[in-house]
């Protein structure tokens, strides 16, 4: 799986979805939506490019999201074992992403994120592809 964390050196971009968001309010009004396809422009919402160095810092260069983030945005990561945590690979109830495959080309991570707050009942999942473009 992860030979060391200097596979994770250079730029990676998404280039793959599967998401899965079904969320139950305590109203018990639900909120549905799955995707699962191709990134194929910086416009898609899924759209990341990441730079990961040496010194365990992915910066995120350009993203497809409406987030209110200044890019470029630098966060630290760790990793432990196929699991990496940092501001990026985080939800609202776990905080690590798995990665899943990795090779010279490309890595894929997912996070499946499932909990109860006080606005409800939440069961989330994500898989993407990235492929390393430097």
């Amino acid at each position: 799986m992860l030979r060391s964390p200097h596979d994770f050196i250079g730029e990676p971009k998404s280039t793959y979805i599967v998401m899965h968001d079904n969320f139950t309010s305590i109203n018990g009004e639900t909120y549905n939506e799955s995707i699962d396809e191709a990134i194929t422009s910086k416009g898609n919402e899924w759209y990341i490019r990441w730079k990961f160095d040496r010194n365990r810092k992915v910066t995120i260069l350009e993203s497809g999201s409406s987030d209110d983030i200044q890019l470029p945005a630098t966060f630290g990561f760790t990793l432990s074992g196929n699991r990496i945590s940092g501001i990026p690979f985080s939800g609202d109830f776990t905080s690590y992403s798995t990665i899943t495959e990795i090779s010279d080309t490309q890595f894929i991570i997912e996070m499946e994120d499932k909990g109860r707050d006080e606005d409800g009942k939440s069961d989330y999942y994500h898989r993407i592809t990235f492929e390393k473009v430097q």
